[in-house]
């Protein structure tokens, strides 16, 4: 076992981020869940968009999901009304099973459109790891780099790490 799976059971089942910086800001987000990869991989493949509707509860059409994020949800000054789609990748390796792709809905230029691949591992028989690998480029250039330093980068962690922890309690939960 790895120290970073170590570290990710003793947080009691809830995603833990990592950042990876290169030309796009990086971001890596895992979670272990007690169902078996095939539990798992059968529902995500099957239908992407099951996912978001477990996930968000919202009503998705072909589309994706129009949904409101929101560091605190409490705050509805704070939310942004996005559009989420999935898909099913074609030719990805290593266990990607749904590409998703997060765009705000107004002044869209204002805010990074976020891609991430959702990604299932097995840890034994009766357990898998979920992992979200996402990028995006902040917009505004420099500016925007510093924004981002500053509070971007936290609205991304907790909108991926909100995302993994709502996805992997529903499936958790399901019926086999």
């Amino acid at each position: 076992m790895t120290p970073e799976s170590t570290s990710a059971k003793e947080s009691k089942g809830r995603a833990t981020v990592e950042w990876r910086h290169v030309e796009l800001e990086r971001l890596r987000v895992s979670r272990f869940i007690a169902r078996s990869l095939a539990d798992v991989e059968r529902v995500l493949r099957v239908s992407p968009e099951r996912a978001l509707q477990l996930t968000y509860g919202e009503a998705v059409d072909p589309n994706g999901a129009v949904i409101s994020l929101s560091p605190y949800p409490s705050l509805p000054w704070l939310r942004v009304p996005v559009r989420v789609e999935s898909s099913t990748p074609v030719g990805k390796n290593h266990g990607v099973v749904i590409s998703l792709r997060w765009i705000a809905i107004r002044m869209s230029h204002l805010f990074p459109i976020m891609d991430a691949d959702l990604s299932v591992h097995p840890e034994g028989s009766d357990e898998c790891k979920l992992v979200l690998e996402g990028r995006y480029r902040p917009p505004f250039g420099l500016l925007g780099l510093i924004l981002d330093r500053l509070v971007g980068r936290w609205i991304a962690s907790t909108t991926a790490r909100s995302f993994l922890d709502r996805l992997g309690d529903c499936l958790e939960h399901l019926a086999p």
